[in-house]
């Protein structure tokens, strides 16, 4: 790699970061056989011959050239800049994170404005997307979930720490961020089945990001052990 392409990706670095060539998430892109039946517009899958396998879209396989946007990039405010770099590194692909907080800030009303501004302006700029969903948890914290369900820690309890302390972490404890984030997930999937019928645009969708507890947020409330 010369100096000038490491400058031009050091000025990028604050927008997007570079990932490996080909990514996709086993959650929606299942692995599968050749063989499989046709339709019209295939569900995207990894299949395999002879014990090679290869992403196909449209029966094709797609070397996927990809980037990923920082975390917090996903805002209109922000998407002049990802689209540029991107085309600078030569990507096809471009993944972009979908936050619970912006498609249901209020309970039970979605608005999924942000995420047809992404698949507009990807098309326009001749861009695949990857859509990341940022829901109960992002690295075992909340940084993405709708305020309603911070203010609400009697229906939706975080964890707690030995002294009591509420930690900034959703419990696993209980089936209603489970139920939440279920509905929020699936009305998102059927509108872009809407949006991007043809899946020209969107090419996988990546679950469940950060689903963890660290070391430190372990304890819970009584509550939450006396349910578990």
């Amino acid at each position: 790699m010369n100096l000038k392409w490491c400058r031009a990706i050091k000025r990028l670095s604050p927008v997007l970061v570079l990932t490996a060539a080909i990514f996709a998430t086993p959650a929606i892109l299942v692995g599968q056989e050749s063989g499989s039946i046709k339709t019209a517009h295939p569900i995207p899958s990894i299949q395999g011959k002879n014990g090679h396998f290869a992403l196909m879209f449209d029966d094709k396989p797609y070397l996927m050239l990809g980037v990923q946007a920082n975390n917090s990039s996903a805002w209109p405010a922000y998407l002049d800049k990802v689209w540029p770099a991107a085309e600078t590194m030569h990507a096809n692909t471009v993944e972009l994170p979908v936050y619970w907080e912006q498609i249901e800030a209020t309970e039970g009303k979605f608005d999924f404005s942000v995420v047809d501004l992404m698949l507009k302006q990807a098309r326009e700029h001749h861009l695949h997307l990857v859509f990341l969903w940022f829901g109960t948890w992002k690295n075992g914290s909340s940084h993405y979930t709708p305020e309603w369900i911070k203010l609400n820690q009697e229906k939706y309890p975080f964890l707690r720490n030995e002294k009591g302390d509420t930690l900034d972490s959703p419990s696993p404890f209980y089936a209603a961020f489970l139920e939440a984030d279920k509905r929020a997930f699936r009305t998102m999937m059927r509108h872009l089945r809407q949006a991007d019928p043809q899946r020209r645009t969107k090419r996988a969708f990546g679950v469940a990001s950060g689903t963890t507890v660290r070391q430190h947020k372990k304890r819970s409330t009584a509550r939450s052990r006396k349910s578990s």
